[in-house]
């Protein structure tokens, strides 16, 4: 009883730290999830693949090998098929149930997504 304001810093002391490490843990939970590959591969293939349906022209197949990203979907028991998918002008990747990312085209096409074991076959359509 004699020290009663030394007892109210000591709680207040302990609330902040545990308040500090709630915090890290969050914003390190965060960064290591966005870091992790998953989000990356995502980001990465849906604006290359963005890229080259841009570049291309009607009547043109553009294969290329989209082994990282069909690794990525087999993981997280994601299906190979609807890993990619390309409608209203923008090209949706995912490869988990939660997440994906996607990437907008100006190029007027219909485009045909096929898969071949690793490769990704884009078929460029009028």
């Amino acid at each position: 009883m004699i020290n009663k304001k030394g007892d109210n810093i000591l709680v207040q002391n302990i609330i902040f730290i545990i308040i500090i490490v709630v915090f890290t843990a969050i914003l390190v939970l965060f960064v290591w999830r966005s870091a992790s590959g998953e989000s990356l591969i995502e980001d990465g293939y849906s604006k290359t693949i963005a890229l080259m349906i841009e570049a291309g022209k009607p009547g043109m197949r553009i294969e290329f090998d989209a082994e990282k990203l069909f690794e990525t979907a087999d993981s997280n028991n994601w299906n190979r098929g609807r890993a990619v998918i390309v409608e209203n002008n923008r090209v949706y990747v995912q490869t988990r149930e939660k997440g994906g990312k996607s990437y907008g085209f100006f190029n007027d096409v219909n485009v045909n997504i096929l898969t071949d074991e690793n490769k990704l076959i884009l078929e460029i359509n009028e």
